[in-house]
């Protein structure tokens, strides 16, 4: 989780101030590791060419599994999140992903981060995706 949604919440519940949850859940690709301070501006995401492009599964029942329904505090992904086929160069490696509050490339604040399970590399011609259930999130 990203020092901005710690905070968000933190004042959420402790404090006097309220957060409203985003209605926008975009992932970014990232080349390297995100840190706990970055944003959506600062992260070391896949260059804004070669059609790349965040894609959204934004907050929904139907987007999202039930934290209840499996293991405590973790959602998966219900739909495929799917990116564009890379076209014209390649994309490079990716090893990691944020989710930013944002559907454009370079902006917004993250929410969360992580490692993928393996690196991948996108090569012109090639696409990627996280199949249904092959993103989760836990609150632990």
């Amino acid at each position: 989780m990203s020092d901005y949604l710690e905070n968000a919440l933190a004042n959420h519940v402790f404090r006097d101030s309220s957060y409203t949850k985003p209605t926008v859940l975009a992932i970014a690709l990232c080349k390297s590791a995100p840190s706990s301070s970055d944003d959506g501006t600062s992260i070391d995401e896949v260059a804004d060419s070669y059609a790349y492009a965040r894609q959204s599964l934004n907050p929904s029942n139907s987007n999202w599994s039930d934290p209840t329904a499996g293991t405590q505090g973790q959602v998966t992904n219900s739909s495929e999140i799917a990116f564009p086929q890379a076209s014209g160069g390649s994309w490079g490696t990716v090893t990691h992903i944020a989710i930013c509050d944002s559907a454009t490339h370079g902006a917004g604040n993250m929410l969360f981060y992580g490692e993928l399970d393996t690196s991948e590399t996108i090569n012109d011609g090639t696409t990627f995706s996280f199949p249904i259930s092959n993103l989760s999130i836990q609150f632990d």
